[in-house]
């Protein structure tokens, strides 16, 4: 076996390794990045339903004042035609 041989199989082992360690970093980060979207999925849906509800209150509030409203709506009508 001559030296240029054993350099070109160096040569070819260090690039085998070279790209399994990148491939390795590659896949890390995708698992990681992956993690994050699945958490960042899960909050914005509980975002919606949470801003579901809260819309759901108010519209519920506004509903109570507007019967509120149309009572005092009444009352000032019924408070004007006394004074006439």
């Amino acid at each position: 076996m001559t030296w240029e041989i054993v350099i070109g199989i160096i040569a070819l082992v260090g690039f085998i390794g070279s790209i399994g360690v990148w491939v390795s970093k590659l896949s890390t980060t995708l698992a990681t990045l992956s993690t994050t979207i699945e958490l960042l999925v899960n909050t914005v849906k509980e975002l919606k339903s949470n801003s579901h509800e809260t819309h759901a209150k108010l519209f519920e509030r506004i509903g109570e004042h507007s019967v509120v409203l149309s009572d005092h709506e009444s009352r000032i009508k019924i408070l004007e035609n006394k004074e006439e």
